[in-house]
């Protein structure tokens, strides 16, 4: 991708809580995974650093959802993952897009984020360019990373006004880069958790659209799959879970040129991964063109913080970021159609760089 350092560590602001994947494993049958022509590279690939031994990549980096938008501690927290010293994808979760009234009922585009209350967006710009800052401060030489401002479709706001300002906003966040302490070592992407149990596939199709229509940076999605199939390569049209299809869940990672995949594999029995895997293969199939991953999305620290732990494993959603790794990474890798260097994973955590949770987990 233009513009994407090799090598590059990302860090994806993103916006949602611990996702309850589906452990519903759904074999359309009959459907052979068959051998095509030559691969057609996507418009825009996200590339990331191609290892191929099965061992994961870099990182595991972990990622946050944000609970304040205090300037002081957004430095703070990009501060401590500079001095983690870690490539891979970092994650900020903020909230769901939401619509801000504003003195005399002006109304803007922003976030219901994770202190339960409200922002616009010019609140998530500032915070990511204090954690940018406060990254660049504390960074070793030569450990770059790309910052992805992200959202989610939770409802609320979700569609393409607000996509469309989202990307404005990355616009400034990314123009704005060169001129800062963080110049040459961060990139910036947009980013949405693009999820069927959380909106239908119209309004999120739209988001992305508005989001494509004026954005200059690429975006993640760093969505689940929620009711796909596991197995063969069943058509595009095929009903998943919220009235999603398989095609919806392409659109969203890939099949919009400007976005790419970095799917939440959160459940130990491997089925987010091969579900991924399918779609993968689906669109090969029946298109002709590759699905890309920049990596892979855990929640291992969300699920042992703030009391999660016995519900993560009841519904057993708490892989480490090795497991969720090498999951999708085996899964991907049991087909040559869909066989591919995958990027390194980010474990999203609510208490990341808080030196008292550091020091327990420790």
């Amino acid at each position: 991708l233009p513009g994407l350092m090799a090598c590059t560590a990302i860090a994806v602001f993103i916006l949602s809580g611990p996702a309850r994947a589906s452990d519903t494993e759904v074999s359309p049958g009959g459907q052979a995974e068959e051998a095509l022509g030559a691969t057609q590279a996507p418009t825009r690939t996200l590339f990331l650093p191609a290892i191929g031994d099965g061992r994961i990549p870099t990182g595991p980096t972990t990622s946050r959802y944000v609970d304040s938008l205090i300037p002081s501690r957004l430095n703070a927290w990009g501060c401590a993952a500079g001095q983690a010293a870690t490539s891979g994808t970092i994650v900020l979760a903020f909230g769901q897009p939401y619509t801000v009234t504003l003195g005399f009922g002006v109304q803007v585009p922003g976030v219901y984020y994770f202190a339960a209350e409200l922002a616009t967006l010019s609140q998530v710009e500032i915070a990511a360019r204090n954690f940018m800052t406060g990254y660049a401060n504390c960074v070793p030489p030569g450990i770059p990373i790309t910052v992805g401002l992200g959202t989610n479709n939770y409802r609320g706001g979700t569609g393409s006004n607000h996509g469309r300002e989202w990307g404005l906003m990355v616009n400034r966040v990314a123009d704005s880069a060169p001129a800062g302490p963080y110049a040459s070592i961060i990139n910036v992407l947009g980013a949405i958790d693009a999820e069927p149990g959380f909106f239908g596939p119209i309004p999120t199709r739209a988001w992305v659209d508005g989001y494509a229509s004026v954005a200059k940076r690429p975006l993640l999605n760093f969505g689940s799959c929620d009711g796909c199939p596991t197995s063969g390569a069943p058509a595009l049209s095929t009903i998943t879970g919220g009235g999603w299809t398989i095609g919806d869940i392409w659109y969203v990672s890939g099949g919009n040129p400007i976005a790419t995949a970095l799917p939440e594999i959160y459940l130990t029995s491997g089925t987010n991964a091969r579900q991924w895997k399918t779609v993968a293969l689906s669109v090969k199939t029946w298109t002709g063109k590759d699905m890309r991953f920049a990596g892979v999305m855990t929640q291992w620290q969300a699920c042992n913080e703030r009391g999660n732990q016995a519900e993560c494993e009841a519904i057993r959603i708490d892989n480490t970021p090795q497991e969720g790794w090498e999951q999708m990474n085996t899964a991907l890798a049991s087909n040559p159609l869909v066989a591919q260097p995958l990027g390194p994973p980010t474990d999203i955590s609510w208490e990341a760089w808080d030196t008292s949770f550091r020091a327990s987990a420790a």
